[in-house]
């Protein structure tokens, strides 16, 4: 909006919007896909003009009727959408009432009389499924709980409950080869689309979609609940909610502990005014005071003190309850696993990284050491006798540095050194040493401080490898001895 006007807004989307048409290969193809060779990358189709149609002013409605007109918005759609689009036993279903594409549907007297009860049936029949499912439904939270979900008994199909997670990982339950057509009826009476995320059994994944239609008068088993955010807080108690706003996180910079100990409460009996309308902060004080005296017990609970309202400042690793961060991490053996934010902490700073290996007569082969995947991270390997060092970033800045001196027998150190230009790009020189002998030199031109989701490793490499070189020899172990890696930051 500009001024209350959404016109510039609308003109600029116009203006720079483009639909792209999906090409297997080009357009819509991520090189996640072309890189494991699940497609061949093509050239993109032509872009057609991207056509707008206007529907300010139109009408829109996803609850259809519930009398006889429901059977003349299913003849509408069977005569408007191509043939295929509903399946042949549900085409014959409906033909059976006299809804046939391409033929008029004029039903008797005696027929739309017929329709418009089995429309009222069907309706009243749904509404009961939707406001007082029987338990033997299956549909219910637990057992006696007032909570349903229609998806647990068939899942988005309405035909296999989703898998249930337990101590000892997930169990899946097996087809059941028949529709749940009771929980179909029940939710598409109240609801459009449905995806598998509306039925997930994991906390924090997908939605619950929990639903009580019974018993407004039982005692809620939410009582208390409290909101901390960078100093903004907040406690939910028996109806009541009191609320202190600091600032919003972005805008903090240069607020003071004084401010944020003013901040302003407010006060609202949501229990009656749910839109949050009326402040009763200045005329129920002692109310105000017993939720603020709430907040405090909750945030002595969960660790929530002592408040804070700095943001960078508190973002500063130096000020970590475990002291200044690392500057050094040693390492013993192959078998290494790490996330890496838990692992060494290296680009963009200067570091150098010293493995300490031992080399059978047979030679060795395999990752010292890596973090990250194919997309972006680093990796440390030897390969025909040689030791590789390889960069990759998102396709835009990776290297490949080979070395040139041949691993020897026994003993050997093998060491890496990265030295930072200092540049906001992460960029600067890496050298590779065998024996403190300069084996090779490469320029990286970009560096992250992060690589995505894959661990950090030693003696092994990503389960996606970071140099697709190796990818056939799947984790690519290193295949002797790593007696001691360590990783310090010169900087």
């Amino acid at each position: 909006m500009v001024n209350n006007d959404p016109k510039p807004a609308a003109d600029l989307i116009k203006k720079t919007m483009k639909i792209y048409p999906y090409t297997s290969g080009g357009y819509g193809t991520s090189i996640a896909q072309a890189l494991t060779g699940e497609v061949m990358l093509a050239k993109d189709s032509p872009v057609p003009p991207t056509k707008f149609i206007e529907v300010s002013g139109k009408s829109f409605n996803t609850i259809p009727p519930s009398d006889y007109t429901f059977y003349e918005v299913i003849n509408k759609l069977v005569q408007e959408e191509p043939l295929g689009t509903l399946d042949p036993e549900l085409m014959g279903q409906i033909a059976a009432i006299g809804i046939v594409k391409g033929k008029p549907f004029n039903p008797d007297a005696r027929m739309k009389k017929i329709l418009t009860d089995a429309a009222n049936v069907g309706n009243a029949t749904a509404r009961m499924l939707n406001f007082s499912p029987r338990e033997s439904e299956g549909i219910n939270y637990y057992e006696g709980s007032q909570w349903t979900n229609m998806l647990f008994v068939g899942g988005y199909l309405f035909e296999t409950p989703p898998p249930m997670l337990t101590k000892d990982g997930f169990k899946p339950f097996p087809p059941t080869g028949a529709r749940t057509l009771n929980s179909r009826t029940l939710f598409f009476n109240g609801y459009t689309g449905i995806t598998p995320a509306m039925c997930m059994r994991l906390t924090r994944v997908g939605s619950q979609y929990l639903l009580a239609t019974k018993d407004a008068n039982a005692k809620g088993r939410h009582s208390v609940q409290y909101f901390e955010i960078m100093g903004n807080r907040g406690i939910y108690e028996d109806g009541w909610l009191a609320a202190a706003r600091f600032e919003i996180p972005w805008e903090i910079a240069g607020k003071s502990i004084d401010q944020l100990a003013n901040a302003k409460w407010e006060l609202y009996h949501v229990a009656e005014d749910f839109s949050e309308a009326n402040d009763l902060a200045e005329s129920k004080p002692e109310k105000l005071k017993e939720l603020q005296d709430a907040f405090m017990v909750e945030a002595k609970k969960y660790n929530v003190l002592p408040l804070d309202g700095r943001m960078s400042e508190r973002l500063d690793p130096k000020l970590r309850a475990a002291g200044p961060p690392k500057t050094e991490w040693t390492y013993y053996g192959n078998n290494v696993q790490l996330p890496e934010p838990v692992g060494p902490q290296l680009f963009p700073r200067s570091f150098s990284l010293v493995a300490q290996l031992t080399i059978p007569e047979k030679g060795a082969e395999g990752v010292i050491a890596c973090a990250g995947a194919f997309s972006a991270g680093w990796t440390l390997y030897i390969m025909n006798n040689k030791p590789v060092f390889h960069y990759t970033c998102f396709d835009i800045a990776d290297l490949t540095i080979p070395g040139t001196i041949s691993i020897p027998v026994g003993d050997v150190g093998l060491k890496t050194e990265f030295i930072s230009d200092g540049k906001p790009e992460g960029r600067g020189t890496l050298k590779i040493y065998v024996n403190d002998k300069l084996a090779g030199e490469g320029k990286l031109t970009r560096t992250l401080f992060r690589h995505g989701l894959e661990p950090f490793d030693v003696g092994q490499g990503s389960d996606t490898p970071v140099d697709p070189v190796y990818k056939s020899q799947g984790e690519f172990p290193f295949t002797d001895s790593i007696y001691k890696i360590t990783f310090t930051i010169t900087q």
